[in-house]
C-alpha cells in the first residue's frame, strides 16, 4: 500500500469526523439548552456517523431532523407547563 493512499484515507476519515462533529453541534447545543440531553447526544453522534457514511449529504439532514424533533418536544413541554391544571371538584354548586 502506498503512503499516499494511507494518508488520503486517514485524511478522509479525520475530515469526515470533524465535519460531522461541527454539524452535530447544532442539535447538541439546542438539545442541551432545552434540557433534552438524550436527544442532544443522540443527534451529535448520529451526525458524526452519518458524516462517516455519506458526508454532509447525510449529516445535514440528520441535523435538521434532530433540531426539529427537539424544538417540537420543547414547544409541547412549554405548552403543558403553561396551561393551568383543571381541578375537578366532587361538590355540586
Amino acid at each position: 500500500m502506498d503512503a499516499n493512499q494511507v494518508a488520503f484515507a486517514i485524511g478522509a476519515i479525520v475530515g469526515s469526523l470533524v465535519a460531522g462533529a461541527l454539524v452535530g453541534l447544532v442539535p447538541l447545543l439546542l438539545g442541551l439548552k432545552k434540557k433534552f440531553n438524550g436527544l442532544a447526544i443522540g443527534g451529535f453522534i448520529a451526525c458524526i456517523v452519518g458524516s462517516l457514511f455519506m458526508g454532509l449529504l447525510l449529516s445535514v439532514p440528520i441535523c435538521v431532523v434532530f433540531a426539529v424533533i427537539i424544538s417540537v418536544k420543547a414547544k409541547k413541554a412549554a405548552e403543558q407547563t403553561t396551561q393551568p391544571e383543571k381541578s375537578y371538584d366532587d361538590t355540586v354548586a
